[in-house]
């Protein structure tokens, strides 16, 4: 079983970072972040790979879920951020990977409108939302 690990990144225009997916038709949205890699720890990966997917360096806070995905047989670990800084940009593999048939594409969501799309993992959806209530946010 492989673990992966996300970020979840919000700015302080109360909206969160996420990679707009288009496969085969379907459209869904995921929160960036990837594999860990052999010898790397959960927090370093997660560092690796929000660079790798969106070009930010982030400083990761703490773990707020882990969730087993008998889907995809995988570990699935979210982590809020202190902060983060650069320009959102698609990276690699992605950029590789684009056809006509999957496209990701970076977007800024209005968290106040999350439950309009279509989120993965759902269990992920509701705790977004309280963080902002109980103000998680990355300090300025």
């Amino acid at each position: 079983m492989n673990t992966r690990v996300s970020a979840i990144i919000i700015n302080h225009n109360q909206e969160i970072l996420l990679i707009h997916r288009i496969k085969n038709g379907n459209q869904y949205y995921v929160l960036p972040g990837g594999g860990i890699e052999s010898n790397e720890t959960e927090t370093s990966a997660v560092i690796r790979e929000i660079k790798e997917e969106t070009n930010l360096d982030i400083q990761p806070d703490k773990k707020i879920l882990e969730l087993q995905n008998d889907s995809f047989d995988r570990i699935e670990m979210f982590f809020t951020i202190k902060s983060f800084i650069g320009n959102p940009a698609l990276g690699k593999p992605e950029l590789d990977r684009q056809s006509n048939y999957n496209t990701y594409k970076l977007e800024w969501i209005k968290i106040n409108e999350l439950q309009k799309y279509n989120l993965f993992p759902k269990e992920i959806l509701q705790i977004i939302i309280n963080l902002k209530k109980n103000d998680f946010l990355p300090q300025p």
